[in-house]
């Protein structure tokens, strides 16, 4: 009977490659395995599914399970070759935010409420994601004339930083200049952010029922001093009836939604 967990050695010698090849599969994600001691230990259920699984044509891999994968394992070395093995073959950057970092999160989140990982493991894998972004992010602005300012934020009790950091990154890729204040804003500061940038959209995003609850005051104190400002609200916590019932401008669903208004604003 084979042991229950086989260093990367016995992984290799198994699938008849080189020590090396399997410790690739492993830092991209293709091969789940944990660190025991210090060092990389591989289920044998995992060594026998990823020897039946066909491997993907270039370009189709499942880049958001290997990512997954390696944030929770806390690998960020390893996370961070998913996605430039992603981008070398051919995906596009905004599928990388939006498939592979996004979908990956999403997933995350939704096994901590099922309680399949630990709050630490969820929190460890926001961690990595919010260093990567900030690496990816220095790739991502376009060269040519501004299309128009964008000022985002989180309302104050808004506790997520990453879906603003996406959001932010992909604006930038299509010509905006953006402004990310990142969550948790007094209103007070971010009214006089928008005083400093007159003409800009104003972007709030909302992923909890913290930030919901302060989002109205957020509005207000806004137009109060620029009662012209347009603004809009999104966030996996916002739908359009919350937008309408702050008096926001717009709700949008996604990043495609924000593009949209920017243009016609």
């Amino acid at each position: 009977m084979p042991p229950k967990t086989l260093t990367l050695h016995e992984a290799a010698e198994s699938l008849g490659v080189h020590y090396m090849t399997v410790y690739r599969y492993v830092r991209l994600g293709m091969l789940p395995a944990n660190k025991t001691k210090g060092a990389w230990a591989v289920s044998a259920a995992d060594l026998e599914r990823f020897s039946a699984t066909p491997k993907p044509k270039r370009g189709r891999a499942p880049w958001k399970d290997r990512f997954r994968s390696r944030l929770l394992a806390g690998d960020e070395a390893g996370a961070w070759g998913v996605i430039e093995a992603a981008l070398a073959s051919g995906l596009a950057p905004r599928d990388v935010y939006l498939k592979v970092i996004s979908g990956a999160m999403r997933d995350i989140g939704e096994a901590w409420h099922r309680d399949e990982i630990g709050i630490a493991a969820e929190h460890r894998a926001t961690a990595i994601t919010q260093r990567l972004v900030g690496r990816l992010s220095q790739t991502m602005a376009r060269r040519g004339p501004c299309r128009g300012s964008v000022v985002l934020a989180g309302p104050e009790g808004e506790r997520h930083d990453l879906p603003l950091a996406i959001i932010s990154d992909l604006l930038r890729s299509e010509g905006y200049d953006v402004t990310n204040l990142g969550c948790d804003l007094p209103p007070e500061s971010i009214a006089e952010v928008v005083d400093e940038n007159p003409g800009a959209v104003l972007g709030l995003s909302v992923s909890g029922p913290q930030g919901r609850k302060k989002l109205r005051v957020a509005v207000t104190t806004v137009r109060k001093g620029r009662p012209e400002v347009r603004i809009m609200v999104g966030g996996i916590a916002a739908d359009a009836q919350l937008a309408k019932s702050v008096a926001a401008d717009v709700y949008v669903e996604d990043v495609d939604a924000a593009l949209e208004y920017l243009a016609s604003a």
